[in-house]
């Protein structure tokens, strides 16, 4: 983990350069690379498929939201969903990564659910969030 590189001390320029260093098409890096820079400034809550519309009405997310989200969230938060799996009987893993499988290739995407799992353990292997 000696060459993982904090985000947080780069800039979205960075991610996307390591990002085009996988190989991959132009069209499907980039919209991974959309994906995961959002969330380098945005605080929304990323784990689930539904969110509050106002204090007492719950909604499903917008499917771009839902494929963005659960790729953010399998490739830094498996921890966190195990948590709640185990605690809340929340989904597990599994569920998130073939929703979100799912949901890229509705959007329009279907070359990033092929290849979710190597842009997971891509990033992994890659990028740290923090120390």
């Amino acid at each position: 983990m000696s060459d993982c590189i904090l985000l947080q001390d780069k800039s979205a320029e960075w991610l996307l350069n390591l990002l085009y260093q996988a190989n991959k098409s132009d069209v499907e890096t980039y919209r991974v690379y959309k994906t995961y820079v959002r969330y380098i400034n945005d605080n929304r809550n990323f784990i689930g498929i539904i969110e509050n519309a106002t204090d007492k009405v719950l909604r499903f997310k917008p499917l771009t939201d839902v494929a963005d989200d659960c790729l953010f969230a399998v490739t830094f938060f498996k921890r966190a969903i195990r948590r709640k799996r185990d605690t809340r009987g929340a989904p597990g893993v599994k569920y998130y990564a073939n929703v979100g499988r799912s949901a890229f290739k509705t959007i329009g995407y279907p070359m990033i659910s092929r290849n979710w799992d190597f842009w997971v353990s891509y990033v992994n292997k890659n990028v740290k969030l923090d120390k």
